[in-house]
């Protein structure tokens, strides 16, 4: 859970946006919590919460860093894609793959210009 705040600082002055974590053990607020080093998505206190924690965490994690390396490398195939060409790029065809499933389209959908309202 994130939460944006504004707060006056000691000179009464509006201090800029502080975001605000939960810890994922104990649920605690604040926003100077320690991320997962792994995934650097998940918040916690300090390391005994993290610990605490380790055993629920550990599958999500993995599976976190793993859906992050898929998608660096699907970005980094479309941009090679765009730059020089799908015939030119190894790997190439998997821009061709759907971006929710990972898998060839089935029925792929025509959008035609009337249909977004252009």
């Amino acid at each position: 859970m994130v939460t944006k705040t504004t707060s006056k600082n000691k000179t009464g002055e509006k201090t800029m946006w502080v975001t605000i974590f939960k810890c994922f053990n104990c649920g605690k607020h604040g926003h100077n919590l320690v991320k997962c080093g792994r995934c650097e998505e998940t918040y916690y206190c300090d390391r005994k919460c993290q610990i605490a924690h380790a055993k629920a965490h550990a599958k999500v994690c993995v599976a976190t860093v793993t859906a992050k390396a898929q998608r660096a490398h699907r970005e980094r195939i479309a941009r090679a894609v765009r730059e020089q060409g799908k015939d030119e790029v190894e790997g190439g065809e998997e821009d061709d793959l759907c971006v929710i499933c990972q898998s060839e389209p089935v029925n792929s959908v025509q959008v035609s210009e009337s249909s977004v309202g252009i």
